[in-house]
């Protein structure tokens, strides 16, 4: 832009932009020079130190073409064009080269992490069949006992059903199945000994209806007696009642015998 304009009235910043291109520039390869050397690659540094060297001769060799054009005219100015030119050159392989190499680097670099990302894709797919078969394995170890544990519940609740109360259910869970068993295995028992009670007072209830009925022969056994010995004391009395009107016969007759004598 000096070059063209010569730095006429109103274009004549064209330095002090050079300038700022310039410093920042620079600021990034200072920044390119630490990162490297933080990483740890030594060529990518000796090539950014040797670009910051061929930038200032390039910056350097600019401003003295540009001030030859505004001096001198273009005759001077395009002499100083020939010798500005293989500093741009140059420093335009060496940006391509750089540019190359991180390009080349970022390639590597997505090369290996496809390698990376294939190799813990393969890995993850392996952690998660073993899991499942674990998991499968585990749920199998631990549904055996329940799945057995519930058959043995099931068999004895249809033992209750038919009427046999005299299996035991021996298992011994701290959960909710155990808590089923636990439960089931108290029902059996209180039947159990309600049946027995309702046995013993059945018992009992068969003893007193025996005792009940040999005390009911004994009375009817003694009615007959009683009437029995009714009818005989009614006979008796029958008799006595008949002597005693003889008696009073006999006495009447002597009671007038005795006032006939008188």
């Amino acid at each position: 832009d000096i070059s063209a304009t010569r730095a006429a009235e109103g274009y004549d910043d064209g330095y002090v932009e050079a300038e700022k291109f310039y410093m920042d520039a620079i600021k990034r390869i200072d920044y390119a020079i630490v990162e490297h050397e933080k990483y740890g690659e030594p060529e990518l540094v000796k090539m950014l130190h040797g670009m910051k060297k061929d930038l200032g001769d390039y910056y350097k060799v600019g401003k003295e073409m540009a001030q030859a054009y505004i001096d001198h005219g273009p005759e001077q100015g395009n002499i100083m064009m020939e010798k500005f030119d293989p500093y741009a050159a140059k420093l335009s392989d060496e940006i391509s080269s750089l540019v190359k190499e991180h390009v080349d680097e970022m390639e590597t670099s997505f090369v290996t992490i496809k390698e990376y990302i294939k190799h813990a894709s393969n890995i993850l797919i392996a952690v998660i069949g073993t899991v499942i078969i674990l998991s499968l394995f585990i749920a199998f170890i631990v549904a055996t006992p329940i799945i057995n544990s519930l058959k043995t519940i099931v068999e004895f609740a249809k033992n209750i059903s038919n009427g046999d109360l005299t299996k035991n259910l021996d298992i011994d869970q701290k959960d909710e199945v155990g808590m089923l068993a636990a439960s089931l295995g108290n029902m059996s028992k209180n039947l159990r000994k309600m049946f027995s009670d309702i046995s013993s007072s059945t018992k009992i209830l068969n003893d007193s209806s025996t005792e009940l009925s040999n005390v009911s022969e004994g009375i009817n056994k003694n009615s007959e007696s009683v009437a029995h010995r009714s009818g005989s004391v009614a006979a008796a009395a029958e008799e006595m009642s008949t002597n005693m009107n003889s008696v009073a016969a006999s006495t009447e007759e002597t009671s007038a015998n005795i006032n006939m004598i008188v």
